[in-house]
């Protein structure tokens, strides 16, 4: 017997014995020491919760615990206690009349209950109402700040944790909200000044060497305008 069934009113699963003189423990939960482990030869484990006793005596005492285990008695306290059996949901349907009277209808305990929007308001008006500057702030600093839970293997409960991915997106979304999307970087053309004629006429008084240049620049151009005219061919009379 180094397996029995275990019945519903235990919830279900399977016992196996083990005998750790002759193989090793499986992964349970709440690993025992190793102190533990070697004080007693015979430890049953509950599947798939992986929960463990040790039995205090021999393979006799353990076939025992075994047999009582598959009649539906836990007297090691193995089993972990059924879950509720779920209550089925009733729906229940309130008759409103005409004039106002009667019983109002509730949302469900999972439903959010909408706000009422104030009779004859267009639009812009029914948002001021539902979502006053109160009530947005509020909204956003639950985004930027949002959990999420954290569940074990059997889908249990066992904290929360931050969920960066949402605050990340809402502090995005609320700094562009805010401050605008960013512009880009707009790269400044190294522009040359134009002289006019002033400005060319002052720099040519006070600087010798531009002269001299400007000078050179003159008569490379008459040159050049010289051959170029020369180069026009005149049409046949």
């Amino acid at each position: 017997m180094n397996a029995v069934p275990v019945p519903d009113s235990l919830g279900g699963g399977e016992v196996r014995l083990y005998d750790l003189r002759k193989t090793a423990l499986p992964d349970v939960v709440n690993t025992p020491p190793e102190a533990v482990l070697a004080e007693w030869q015979f430890w049953v484990v509950h599947f798939p919760s992986r929960r463990w006793a040790a039995v205090k005596g021999d393979r006799g005492q353990a076939l025992a615990v075994m047999k009582k285990l598959s009649r539906g008695e836990d007297a090691l306290g193995l089993c972990p206690p059924p879950k509720p059996a779920k209550k089925p949901r009733v729906h229940a349907r309130a008759c409103v009349r005409e004039d106002g009277s009667g019983e109002e209808k509730k949302p469900p305990a999972n439903r959010r209950a909408y706000t009422t929007v104030p009779e004859g308001a267009d639009f812009d008006q029914a948002m001021d109402h539902v979502f006053p500057n109160q009530r947005l702030t509020q909204l956003w600093e639950d985004a930027v700040f949002a959990t999420e839970e954290v569940t074990d293997k059997n889908g249990n409960v066992m904290g929360s944790k931050a969920n960066w991915s949402a605050r990340t997106t809402a502090l995005n979304a609320l700094t562009q909200l805010i401050k605008g999307r960013p512009r880009e970087k707009e790269k400044k053309k190294a522009e040359r000044p134009v002289l006019g004629i002033q400005e060319l006429r002052q720099k040519l008084l006070i600087s010798p060497e531009y002269r001299q240049a400007m000078l050179e620049m003159i008569q490379d151009c008459e040159k050049q305008a010289a051959a170029m005219a020369g180069a026009v061919v005149k049409p046949a009379t």
